[in-house]
C-alpha cells in the first residue's frame, strides 16, 4: 500500500473498464491482481491490528469475495484463527480459484447466516464491491445491520458493502468500516456525502498498475491536498502594499444578524485582504467596535457614499446575514448588477433561487438545502448524488460552485475537486460566513497570487477545512466559528 494517497479520483466504471488492460500492460495477470489485493488487506490487518487473533472473513460471490479468500489463506498460513462466511458460490473464475485455494489449505466455508454466532475480534468485509446500485436486501442486509451494532473492528475490501462507489451514498444500509483498502484507483464515492461515516481511514493499494491505469483514462475528479496551498499561496512581494491585496465589500448583516457579516469581514482580513468594508442593515456601531480594522456603514441603496464603496470594491461577499427584506433585495440587485466578482452565500443564494441569474465571475457556496432551492428539488436528492448536483448548479448558474458538506465539492465546469478535510465540529452556526470571508479575501488577492477563480475557491475551502481541523483537534463539538480565526494566518502563509 502507498503511504500517501493520490489526488486523482475515478468513477468505478472507469476501473471496471480499464483495470484488465492496465494489468496486461504492466505484465500482471488478473489472478496476480487478486493475490495482491488479498495481500493488501493482510498488510492493513497486520499493521493496525497486531494483537487480534480471531478473524471472520465475509465473502461475496464476486471478485471482492475472491480478495477475501486470498486474505483468509494468508492469515491462516501465519497462524491466525480464521473463519470464512460466504454469501454463495463464487461466480467469477478468479474468485473460484481463490476459494479452491482456501479449501485446499484445509479451510472451511460457513454460510453467511452462521456469522451471527461468530466471536471474531475483527471482520474482513469482502461481500460486495462497487458494482451494486440497489439497496441491500435479505441476509446481506441483516448481516450488515448486525455488524454495525457490534463493537468490532472492520476492514473493507475496496469499498464498504452498501456504499455507492460513485455517489458516496449508502444503499439503504452500509458497513461502517474502520479501514477501507481500495484497489487499483481511488473511487470518487469514498470522499464525499456519507462516505466518511462508512469508510473509516482510506488506504490505497495500487496493486502495481497505477501508472498503466492512468495511461488508459483521465481522472474524473481531484482530491484537494494541504500541500497545494504551498503552490497557490506564495509569499508576498517584499514591497507589497494593501492596495495590491484587494478591497472586499461585505453586504449583509440585517437586524439581528450583524455578526454574520462581521465574521465574514474578519475572515477576509485574516485571509489577507488589504481592506474590508461592510454594508450592513443594523449593528454598525457594534461591528466597528468589534473589528476596528473594518469600515462599517449602513444605509439605503441611494446612499452615494455606499455606492462609492460598491464602485471601488474589488470583490463583493453577498449574503452573510443579509435576510430577505426589501432592503436586502435592493442591495442584492445592486450587487448582481455590477460586473464585480461575487462570493454569494446564505440569503444571497435564497434570493438567487427566486430570481435566477447566470454569470461567470462568481463563486456560489450553497449548503445542500440552499442547493435544493437553487435546483428546485429537495435536499435528499442533492445528497443522493452530490457530484451531479454540483454539475447541475454550474450548468444552471455558471461560475464556480462550492457545494458544502462532508466532502465539499468544487465545480467550475471542468474536472471537479473534492475536499475530504474537515471535522464534525464544523456543524455549528457561522462556519459558512467564515468560508465566504476566506474565499473573498483570497479572491481579492488573486491578481497578486496569479490564481484563477476555481483555484481561489479550492484554496479557500481547503484553508477553511484545515483551520477547523486544527482548532478542533480530536474534539467533535464545542468549537465555534470564530475559533477558526487564529488558525487562518498560519494557513494562508504555508511554509515554502
Amino acid at each position: 500500500m502507498l503511504k500517501t494517497i493520490p489526488q486523482q479520483l475515478y468513477c468505478p466504471e472507469q476501473v471496471r473498464k480499464h483495470e484488465a488492460h492496465a494489468a496486461q500492460s504492466a505484465g500482471v495477470s488478473l489472478w496476480e491482481l487478486m493475490e495482491r489485493a488479498g495481500a493488501a488487506l493482510f498488510t492493513c490487518f497486520t499493521t493496525y491490528y497486531p494483537k487480534v487473533e480471531r478473524v471472520a472473513v465475509l465473502c461475496g460471490k464476486g471478485n471482492n469475495g475472491g480478495d477475501g479468500y486470498i486474505f483468509a489463506s494468508l492469515a491462516a498460513a501465519r497462524g491466525y484463527q480464521v473463519q470464512v462466511f460466504a454469501a454463495g458460490e463464487p461466480k467469477s473464475e478468479h474468485a473460484q480459484r481463490a476459494c479452491e485455494q482456501w479449501l485446499n489449505t484445509g479451510g472451511e466455508i460457513n454460510s453467511l447466516e452462521d456469522w451471527f454466532e461468530s466471536s471474531a475480534e475483527l471482520v474482513i468485509d469482502a461481500l460486495l464491491g462497487t458494482g451494486i446500485s440497489k439497496p441491500l436486501a435479505g441476509v446481506i442486509r441483516d448481516v450488515v445491520e448486525e455488524l454495525n451494532q457490534r463493537d468490532i473492528a472492520v476492514i473493507a475490501a475496496d469499498i464498504p458493502t452498501g456504499l455507492h462507489g460513485d455517489k458516496g451514498c449508502a444503499l439503504g444500509v452500509a458497513v461502517r468500516a474502520h479501514h477501507t483498502v481500495t484497489m487499483v484507483a481511488l473511487k470518487r464515492g469514498l470522499f464525499t456525502g456519507e462516505a466518511a461515516r462508512y469508510c473509516g481511514q482510506v488506504e490505497y493499494a495500487d496493486l502495481g498498475v497505477m501508472r498503466e491505469f492512468r495511461m488508459q483514462t483521465g481522472a474524473d475528479a481531484w482530491r484537494l491536498d494541504s500541500e497545494q496551498l504551498t503552490k497557490w499561496l506564495g509569499p508576498r512581494d517584499k514591497i507589497a502594499h494593501k492596495g495590491e491585496s484587494g478591497h472586499v465589500l461585505v453586504i449583509g448583516g440585517a437586524q439581528g444578524m450583524a455578526g454574520a457579516a462581521g465574521m465574514c469581514g474578519l475572515a477576509a482580513l485574516r485571509a489577507g485582504a488589504g481592506k474590508v468594508s461592510v454594508i450592513c442593515g443594523a449593528g454598525q456601531e457594534g461591528l466597528a467596535a468589534l473589528t476596528p480594522e473594518m469600515m462599517v456603514r449602513s444605509g439605503s441603496v441611494d446612499d452615494s457614499a455606499l455606492l462609492s464603496l460598491l464602485e471601488h470594491a474589488d470583490v463583493i461577499a453577498l449574503g452573510p446575514g443579509l435576510g430577505q427584506s426589501e432592503w436586502a433585495q435592493q442591495w442584492w440587485q445592486r450587487a448582481i448588477d455590477t460586473e464585480k466578482p461575487l462570493i454569494v452565500d446564505a440569503d444571497g443564494l435564497n434570493l438567487l433561487a427566486q430570481l435566477p441569474v447566470e454569470r461567470d465571475n462568481w463563486i456560489l457556496t450553497p449548503h445542500p438545502a440552499e442547493a435544493a432551492r437553487l435546483l428546485a428539488c429537495d435536499t435528499a436528492r442533492i445528497q443522493a448524488d452530490r457530484w451531479a448536483a454540483a454539475k447541475n448548479l454550474h450548468a444552471e448558474y455558471g461560475g464556480t460552485i462550492v457545494l458544502k458538506g462532508a466532502g465539499t465539492l468544487i465545480n467550475a465546469g471542468a474536472t471537479p475537486y473534492v475536499c475530504a478535510h474537515g471535522t464534525p465540529a464544523m456543524a455549528t452556526a457561522g462556519m459558512g460566513d467564515i468560508l465566504t470571508g476566506i474565499i473573498a479575501g483570497l479572491y481579492a488577492q488573486s491578481g497578486s497570487l496569479s490564481l484563477q477563480q476555481e483555484e481561489v475557491a479550492c484554496a479557500g475551502v481547503l484553508v477553511h477545512a484545515l483551520a477547523a481541523e486544527n482548532a478542533a483537534g480530536k474534539k467533535t463539538r464545542g468549537i465555534i466559528a470564530t475559533d477558526l480565526m487564529e488558525q487562518l494566518a498560519s494557513l494562508v502563509n504555508p511554509e515554502h
